[in-house]
């Protein structure tokens, strides 16, 4: 149960970072505007909700970090099959 817990947490950190890069790249190009001020603004508070997150992962110190890794693999591949899924069923 620990196993799916931990790639469930690793599924969703990777889906904010991926929705994060989606939507906020190409606001930032220089020159750097208001706009993309404001896109880093966002950013950074998505990133600071992120690192409150990161205080779920206290329980699964004791994994250890080969087991960590391989299980971040699937939990990637999962988060891109959200992301296909949903453009198939959405666009």
């Amino acid at each position: 149960m620990l196993y799916i817990r931990y790639m469930f947490y690793q599924s969703l950190l990777f889906t904010v970072i991926v929705i994060m890069n989606y939507y906020l790249d190409p606001y930032l190009t220089p020159p750097f505007t208001m706009v993309d001020v404001a896109a880093i603004l966002v950013s950074l508070l998505v990133l600071f909700v992120v690192m409150m997150v990161v205080k779920l992962y206290r329980p699964f110190k004791g994994l250890r970090y080969r087991t960590k890794f391989l299980l971040s693999v699937p939990a990637f591949l999962l988060t891109i099959a959200y992301f296909v899924l949903g453009a198939w069923l959405f666009f």
